[in-house]
């Protein structure tokens, strides 16, 4: 690896060390054929990706599915032919797809700050011409010698966010996360929706604040 991709590299794992990827290949790898697929011809799954509505919930109980139907959804958007959702959005050019796995068994994910430097990290593997937006971040940061915050974090994520026509971010079970965690991130994410197009898909046990919220 030459020089140069070892320090891109090292400033991707410091602006986070999550890495949902592997999460994300896994479960699509590992579910039965077609399992979850319902959600695809879903009328409230069609009518969020068709833009007529902001935010996506997909409640249940334990063991219900959930995670499954997150990663079609993700697995979906990353990879579909559908020509329809390529004229509604642009694809792939003007379409960004970020996304979280929460779970309280990963203490690294306990962190607002890693969460929102994950969705950042993601989208500049996928789309590196953003990396020098992260470098120069650094650079500030490695100055002060500290770590970025998460109201900083909005605002970077959000000029990101805005040079995309339209970003779908799918959130997994935001309730094992610790309450102010989970709190921080909805807030972060209705604030960037302020400056950016932003829709939000989020899986959880039942967790009424969060409809007030988003």
């Amino acid at each position: 690896m030459a020089q140069e991709e070892k320090e891109a590299a090292k400033i991707l794992q410091w602006i986070s060390p999550l890495d949902f990827r592997a999460m994300q290949n896994d479960t699509i790898r590992l579910r039965h054929a077609n399992t979850s697929d319902w959600i695809l011809t879903d009328p409230a799954f069609t009518s969020w990706i068709s833009g007529e509505f902001e935010t996506l919930y997909c409640e249940g109980g334990p063991g219900t599915g959930k995670t499954i139907v997150a990663a079609v959804v993700i697995n979906y958007l990353e990879c579909t032919t559908d020509l329809d959702l390529k004229m509604k959005t642009g694809y792939p050019s003007d379409l960004n797809v970020s996304y979280l796995y929460c779970t309280y068994r990963d203490r690294a994910t306990h962190s607002a700050e890693n969460l929102l430097g994950s969705l950042l990290k993601h989208i500049i593997e996928k789309h590196p011409q953003f990396m020098h937006v992260l470098l120069n971040f650094h650079e500030y940061y490695h100055v002060s010698h500290q770590h970025p915050t998460r109201a900083d974090l909005e605002k970077i994520l959000g000029q990101v966010f805005a040079s995309f026509r339209r970003n779908f971010v799918i959130v997994d079970a935001i309730d094992e996360c610790a309450e102010d965690v989970k709190d921080n991130i909805i807030s972060s994410l209705v604030e960037m929706k302020k400056t950016c197009n932003l829709q939000i898909m989020i899986t959880s046990r039942p967790y009424t604040v969060m409809h007030h919220s988003l």
